[in-house]
């Protein structure tokens, strides 16, 4: 009990100082808006390129250098791993995006990256934290094994408690269960 009440503390803590921070719709991606950054990645939409191309320096303006992450034209966009109900592991067309963004970080080691894990409203509310942790250290394992070191990387957990999509329904609970890669303004 005492865990779960750290927990929940360690969240109304970071939501705080989340809210703390300066113009925080800019740093977040579009995932209640038209749907683009949602659409990205999930079932076929990969005709674009940009889910098999990994993150290359010199593809990038000198504008877009500072923060690529928020180029709609670089692999670094799409910054959301979507998982199956109740599921840890990464889709395999998942994992080109994970790479690109780990690539970058291994490049930049000055920059550090939080990953914030979520889930869909079903299960209990301890076992959406600890189910939402296990996806985001899973797309961290990933990162490490690719070569960004264990200090650019945060993990934190929201269970249910932030969902992209309020609703009741299979779309909701879909687009719900997500690993979001937030970049942090640490960088040189």
């Amino acid at each position: 009990m005492n865990r779960v009440k750290t927990v929940l503390l360690l969240m109304v803590i970071t939501l705080w100082l989340a809210g703390c921070s300066g113009d925080s719709k800019k740093d977040q991606p579009d995932i209640t808006g038209d749907g683009a950054a949602i659409g990205e990645g999930v079932g076929s939409g990969q005709e674009d390129g940009a889910l098999t191309s990994g993150y290359s320096g010199d593809s990038i303006t000198a504008s877009q250098k500072e923060r690529p992450w928020e180029d709609p034209n670089s692999p670094l966009h799409q910054r959301i791993i979507y998982f199956a109900l109740d599921q840890t592991d990464i889709a395999s067309e998942y994992r080109p995006i994970i790479t690109s963004h780990a690539e970058y970080l291994a490049a930049h080691p000055m920059i550090s990256i939080r990953l914030e894990g979520h889930t869909d409203e079903r299960g209990t509310r301890e076992y959406n934290i600890a189910l939402a942790e296990q996806r985001a250290r899973s797309v961290a394992k990933m990162m490490r094994f690719q070569g960004t070191s264990d200090d650019q990387i945060t993990v934190i957990s929201y269970g249910e408690e932030m969902p992209a999509i309020v609703g009741h329904s299979e779309e909701a609970w879909r687009r719900n269960r997500r690993v979001v890669i937030e970049y942090l303004e640490n960088q040189q």
